[in-house]
């Protein structure tokens, strides 16, 4: 009986180290607990059950895995968008360029308005796509910063301390 017992929990940390592998890389928590109803013979309600526990217990663990892969995709869309961004200031300094070179006033009206409709149709979405590549790189990194963890110390308070509130 001790063996069988010993296997068990040998079998059930193993499916819980598979669980977490899958989480960390990104799959589904469905699709895991569908797997996991079909390897264990389990109805739903309980493969899913135990899927929640682990991904619970274990998000430390499957956050500090996804890590590596979310900063180099927060930080592909950071360059992305500083790339059109700077790619979108130099044609719009081209333009000023341009425009500041115009010596009569006519043609001088005339390049304005075809600079504005520029502007407007082409390198005001490039702005926004840019900015919006650009702020959720940042958020991205942001999130993937590793935070420190809260110290059990922090919800002690000494009694003896006349400065403590």
């Amino acid at each position: 009986m001790e063996d069988y017992s010993e296997g068990a929990a040998e079998e059930l940390m193993a499916l819980e180290a598979y669980v977490v592998d899958q989480l960390a890389g990104g799959m589904k928590p469905d699709t895991i607990t569908f797997e996991v109803a079909q390897r264990q013979g389990w109805d739903w309600s309980q493969a899913k059950t135990f899927v929640s526990q682990i991904a619970e217990s274990q998000s430390n663990v499957i956050q500090s895995r996804q890590r590596p892969l979310l900063r180099i995709m927060s930080g592909l869309l950071m360059a992305a968008g500083a790339l059109l961004l700077a790619l979108t200031v130099a044609t719009l300094f081209e333009y000023y360029a341009t425009l500041s070179r115009e010596r009569s006033d006519l043609g001088f009206f005339a390049l304005l308005v075809s600079v504005i409709v520029m502007v407007a149709a082409r390198e005001l979405p490039q702005l926004i796509w840019g900015s919006a590549l650009l702020l959720s790189g940042l958020v991205g990194w942001w999130r993937t910063v590793p935070r420190p963890a809260p110290s059990e110390l922090d919800e002690i308070q000494d009694e003896g301390d006349p400065f403590s509130l």
